[in-house]
């Protein structure tokens, strides 16, 4: 567009906003801007608003409007003290122009504070003087962290992030086409499952449980009315009714904390089994959470009336989703109500299910009115009583070396020290992996057993591995499926372990031949699903293969043994946290399960914890956020809870009703203030995907301190 055409446009718009326009009013200037800026004229409106705040040349001199700060830059008379002011330098034609902050900050940094210092002095000796008084030297540094001066640095780092979102902004993305595209593929995994499902984070409830909340909680979002729970219940029930994931999800025993008597009533309401109605209801209960969440936090919170919700799911897709709304947003990008750059937007997204966003779904919200994007993410489970994370310990000693690090850094432990503890952790790890190695054999066994049986008499013992009505259930869905399926994850690599001039479809010996060879595949040792696990052990157990219970028990209680033995090594050291003394042992751990229990929502910190409004654990209509946490826990910040803590000794997990240790062993946390106790998790070693699966470090809130989140998390 020409220049004299675009300015009698703009004077037109202008005419039509104020009235009588009046350039010079900085009023009317603000206007121009945000006209310009509306209309994406980035470029011109640089030129323009340059010509409108355009200064005079007069810089000298008692007449002078402007005062001179160092370094060839100017402010108006009387403001000098003002560090919002608008700062002017000199053109080569003798011109005062406006600069930007960062432009000054720039030359500022460049200049060094003692030329800064020098031209303060010399306009409060001119402010004195004109006053009849002595200069009075000023407080340097401190009108920096006013609140006014970072209201007025936040308000410039937003005006900056959104000319700069305008420059770099795609047109050309189709978000109404992505957000149906996103949406279709949530619910394709309704339709196929969890099994059959590729790259699918969780298992299957959770699989449920999220992809249900988030469309249920966007549908009422983008319809704009008041979420109708029963409805919503009627809804989600037809949507997964008669799907693969619904399949899945059946039995006869609810789920969480869902009661027999709720989960019946909605099973013959609607014709579904019990274990599926306490799952929907589940996903309801959060779905309404993360509705209201949403509304009250973010689209009230702003004032937003013309928005977009986008459901957001954790496998690879939905993260792609996420990247792509992000990197073509038309506006600026919020963390909760936290203003970030696209840059750490796309890391807080590759970020996800891990320490800095350990959430399972997100909702993204835009302003449909100017593209400005609101990022909200959940950590989603079935109840309070679920596992909250899991890791390995060789995985949490890297981390706790990283803390050593840093405790260098700030002079806490010297070079020496990290040398030896580092060493000491090593060591440790070493221990661990020892201890993986030996659960790796014990648990490769009864696939291995399964090697020497018949293949015949196998299947015949498969085929009625089943107690219900159908013998021949596991059989079918476990085995064969993985050769008739080609949705099956399985299909492709274990077809083509298939024989030689194989029948097709192929006979039930070779099925069978086949699937133990691909059990005992080295890919698949310690990766197998719950299913294929129950089918090993059940064949295994059938023809005297070996024993796992007590040998499983033994190196689980040999590992959280020597986990404990590190953290009173290290303990030797001390160290002084906040003026009080700490073990260096407990300090690693008590920062790791803050971690892990998602403490951070509490103290604030990286990641999506940056923000209150960006991030909560969402347990089937309990949420716990950072309000509720300040009701159950006692800690003021980090350091308050780090100075408290306790790590507890290991407690043996017995097999209910027998003497088998099943779990190993565990470690308890807690903090004891003012003389009172505060249970806060424990540690287990166990597997979290059966009894063939690999060594894993799961975290679980404290029975006390979930009846506190359940109360208060309502």
């Amino acid at each position: 567009m020409e220049y004299l055409k675009l300015i009698d446009e703009l004077i037109h718009e202008l005419s039509y906003r104020v009235g009588v326009p009046d350039l010079k009013k900085k009023e009317h200037q603000a206007i121009i801007s945000e006209i310009l800026t509306e209309w994406g004229k980035v470029e011109e409106k640089y030129r323009i608003m340059s010509f409108l705040t355009e200064a005079p040349a007069d810089t000298q001199g008692e007449n002078s409007p402007y005062s001179h700060i160092g370094r060839g830059i100017y402010v108006r008379k009387g403001d000098e003290a003002k560090p919002s002011a608008q700062k002017y330098k000199q053109s080569a034609s003798g011109q005062l122009q406006p600069i930007s902050q960062d432009e000054y900050d720039q030359m500022k940094g460049d200049q060094g504070a003692e030329g800064e210092e020098a031209a303060a002095d010399a306009n409060a000796e001119k402010a004195a003087q004109a006053g009849g008084g002595q200069p009075e030297k000023p407080e340097t540094g401190q009108s920096l962290s006013t609140p006014e001066y970072q209201s007025t640095i936040a308000k410039e780092k937003e005006t900056q992030t959104r000319i700069d979102a305008e420059k770099t902004g795609t047109s050309n993305f189709d978000y109404v086409k992505a957000s149906e595209t996103n949406l279709k593929n949530i619910k394709n995994f309704v339709e196929v499952g969890f099994d059959d499902s590729k790259g699918a984070p969780g298992n299957r409830g959770s699989m449920l449980n999220e992809t249900t909340s988030i469309i249920s909680s966007t549908d009422y979002l983008n319809a704009g009315v008041e979420f109708d729970f029963d409805e919503a219940l009627s809804r989600n029930v037809e949507m997964l009714k008669g799907s693969k994931l619904a399949e899945e999800n059946d039995g006869d025993k609810p789920t969480g904390r869902v009661k027999m008597s709720e989960a019946k009533q909605v099973a013959q309401k609607h014709g579904i089994s019990v274990s599926l109605a306490s799952k929907i209801l589940i996903a309801t209960r959060a779905a309404k959470k993360k509705h209201d969440r949403v509304k009250k936090r973010i689209i009230e919170k702003n004032n937003l009336t013309n928005v977009e919700s986008v459901p957001l799911f954790g496998d690879s897709q939905g993260k792609q989703a996420q990247r792509d709304l992000v990197n073509n947003v038309e506006g600026i990008v919020r963390l909760g109500n936290k203003l970030i750059s696209k840059e750490e937007a796309i890391r807080i997204i590759d970020e996800g299910g891990g320490g800095k966003n350990p959430s399972d779904t997100a909702i993204f919200i835009i302003n449909k009115d100017n593209g400005d994007l609101y990022m909200t993410f959940f950590s989603d489970k079935d109840a309070t009583s679920a596992i909250v994370a899991q890791s390995s310990l060789t995985a949490e000693n890297e981390l706790k070396k990283k803390e050593l690090d840093k405790l260098v850094e700030d002079g806490i432990l010297t070079k020496e020290d990290e040398v030896y503890y580092k060493s000491q952790m090593d060591t440790a790890i070493k221990q661990f992996q020892e201890l993986e190695e030996t659960l790796s054999e014990v648990v490769n066994g009864p696939g291995k057993h399964l090697e020497s049986q018949n293949s015949e008499q196998l299947v015949n013992i498969a085929k009625k591995l089943s107690l219900g009505s159908n013998p021949e259930k596991y059989w079918k869905k476990v085995v064969v499926s993985k050769f008739t399926s080609s949705r099956n994850p399985a299909y492709k690599s274990i077809r083509g372990l298939l024989p030689d001039g194989h029948s097709d479809p192929p006979t039930e010996k070779e099925m069978m031949d086949t699937y133990v060879k691909w059990i005992n595949l080295e890919e698949n040792q310690g990766n197998l699903s719950k299913d294929d696990q129950r089918v090993v052990t059940d064949l295994s157990n059938k023809t005297n293969g070996p024993k796992l219970g007590e040998a499983l028990g033994e190196i689980r209680k040999k590992s959280v043994a020597a986990d404990l033995a590190l953290i009173k090594k290290l303990d030797e050291k001390k160290i002084t946290i906040d003026g009080k003394e700490v073990g260096l042992g407990t300090y690693l751990e008590a920062k790791s399960v803050a971690e892990k229990l998602h403490f951070d929502m509490l103290f604030g910190g990286d990641g999506v914890f940056q923000d209150e409004d960006a991030f909560c654990q969402e347990n089937g209509g309990v949420t716990v956020t950072k309000e509720v946490f300040q009701k159950c826990l006692p800690f003021k910040n980090a350091d308050d809870f780090v100075t408290h803590f306790e790590v507890g000794e290991e407690v043996d997990q017995v097999q209910r009703g027998g003497k088998v240790i099943t779990g190993g062993a565990k470690v308890v946390y807690a903090v004891s203030k003012e003389g009172e106790r505060f249970p806060l998790g424990d540690k287990k070693q166990r597997s979290k995907k059966g009894p063939l699966g690999k060594l894993s470090t799961v975290y679980n809130f404290h029975p006390e301190l979930q009846k506190c989140l359940d109360k208060n998390g309502k």
